[in-house]
């Protein structure tokens, strides 16, 4: 017979779920926005995230789409924040303590 979950055991599960997702989400570290405006570059996920609240897949999907502009830097794809907190009408403070 399959057990039964009760609001308890639901209650404790609820509690771990944001390491999980966390784990899921490839482990991103998400940046304030003060802190990528202070960057040259970020992760396609973090700036899909940051900047139009994008989940990861939907982040690459838009880069590949030209929606923000990348760059291949050895092996990784990475978001100049400079154009695209021009686009966006805000200001990047690159090499500025965040």
């Amino acid at each position: 017979m399959k057990k039964r979950y009760d609001d308890v055991n639901l209650q404790k599960s609820a509690q771990v779920m944001p390491i999980v997702l966390y784990a899921l989400d490839g482990g991103i570290h998400h940046v304030t926005l003060e802190e990528a405006l202070s960057k040259p570059t970020i992760s396609v996920p973090e700036a899909g995230k940051l900047f139009f609240g994008l989940a990861r897949n939907a982040s690459y999907d838009a880069a590949k789409a030209g929606d923000f502009q990348t760059i291949k830097v050895g092996g990784r794809i990475v978001v100049p924040v400079a154009p695209l907190a021009e686009k966006l009408g805000l200001r990047a403070n690159i090499g500025r303590a965040a």
